[in-house]
């Protein structure tokens, strides 16, 4: 009997913590575009630590439920879109990782011929046996903690959205929110 009391009590405890992260996800844009529409570096600072803490949330409400009566069991294809977007990131990352000079005239002869060629004076500190491929290899990473953030939250919003009053819930949220 005690073991049953302490799975309703983890079930109770990961259903509120679904809940929380649910609330978080949905109120986040809102607020956000309050603040001229979200375009301040500031703002994605801030929205970027509210979807990461809705995200861990998320993952301590899965840890929670884990042998639960009502443990939800998502096959691998819900999480499609963050195995793209994982795949996206990666690619991007690679673009911003200094390789050797070689390298990055096979593989873009015009990100090279841009380093050497064109840039050369201007980005003389660099050293010219390795460059990256993107030329600004600053707003590529980014682009990439952008991308990052999606992919948390698409991961996470498989879980938390999995139940229907919570997606119901989040679509009340958009629509009320909606200017």
């Amino acid at each position: 009997m005690p073991h049953l009391k302490s799975l309703y009590y983890r079930q109770s405890i990961s259903n509120l913590c679904y809940w929380v992260a649910a609330v978080a996800i949905g109120v986040t844009p809102a607020i956000v575009a309050t603040d001229f529409g979200g375009v301040l570096p500031w703002t994605k600072q801030v929205t970027a630590l509210a979807l990461a803490g809705a995200c861990g949330i998320a993952i301590v409400a899965r840890l929670l439920s884990i042998g639960c009566p009502t443990e939800v069991r998502l096959p691998p294809r819900s999480f499609g879109v963050a195995a793209v977007l994982l795949t996206l990131t990666t690619y991007a990352a690679l673009q911003t990782l200094p390789l050797p000079s070689s390298m990055v005239a096979w593989l873009s002869p015009a990100s090279y011929a841009a380093h050497v060629t064109w840039a050369g004076q201007i980005l003389a500190d660099q050293s010219s046996e390795s460059i990256p491929i993107s030329i600004a290899a600053f707003d590529s990473r980014h682009s990439i903690a952008c991308l990052v953030i999606a992919i948390m939250v698409s991961f996470s919003a498989v879980t938390i959205f999995h139940d229907r009053s919570r997606i119901i819930w989040l679509l009340s949220a958009i629509a009320g929110t909606a200017c």
